[in-house]
């Protein structure tokens, strides 16, 4: 087993990230492409972990790990989806639309998920 993270490209919402699978298993993007993909710089990123908001949504699950990225020989900030899901929602909530659209296309793909689970469970 890799101690780096695999990187892939996806689409949300006609908005292009990068997104990466973590050596457990899980999910993550980089602290850089959560802010950039709603027209955001890294430090509102940032900040918005330092709210109070954050830290009453959160507790203490407001970080990231510092990992590298398999065959780039860089690495990221890797910040798991629960907050990249939780900081557009807050951002959406504040008026912005791209976080809007990422988060309507995330519920609209969640439910699709569900209702295929609903007629094709095997």
């Amino acid at each position: 087993m890799t101690n780096k993270a695999k990187r892939a490209v996806i689409s949300i919402a006609g908005i292009e990230v990068e997104v990466f699978q973590m050596p457990n298993g899980e999910y993550a993007m980089s602290q850089t492409q959560v802010a950039q993909a709603i027209n955001m710089v890294e430090s509102g990123f940032r900040r918005f972990l330092q709210s109070k908001e954050a830290k009453v949504l959160l507790g203490n699950d407001l970080g990231f790990v510092a990992i590298s990225i398999a065959g780039t020989g860089r690495a990221i900030n890797a910040v798991p989806i629960n907050i990249v899901s939780l900081f557009w929602n807050y951002q959406s909530h504040n008026g912005s639309d791209k976080a809007f659209a990422l988060v309507n296309a995330c519920v609209i793909e969640a439910l699709e998920r569900r209702y295929d689970n609903a007629w094709f469970q095997k």
